[in-house]
């Protein structure tokens, strides 16, 4: 398994963005130990246009959580935090 480490801002950042290679399965993990309101976001696309949904509208992962995850070939895999998320392919 190749593990991608991605420090996440409170915005949608290129810098905190995954871009599959191909059709993938992940597993989306927030691996740090922090008070429960300190929810990371998640949102997909297929370009590398920032997206047009606020980060409050993005999926919720909460800390010490994980969710696995399928992505398509090109898909994008946008995260704000502020967090320390990581990916496993």
């Amino acid at each position: 398994m190749t593990s991608t480490v991605i420090d996440a801002t409170e915005t949608w950042n290129p810098d905190a963005r995954y871009t599959a290679n191909g059709d993938t399965d992940i597993l989306l993990s927030y691996p740090e130990n922090k008070h429960r309101s300190k929810i990371a976001r998640y949102i997909t696309t297929m370009s590398d246009d920032l997206p047009t949904l606020t980060v409050g509208l993005g999926h919720p992962l909460l800390p010490l959580d994980s969710k696995p995850m399928q992505l398509k070939a090109g898909e994008r895999l946008w995260l704000a935090g502020p967090a320390k998320l990581v990916i496993e392919e």
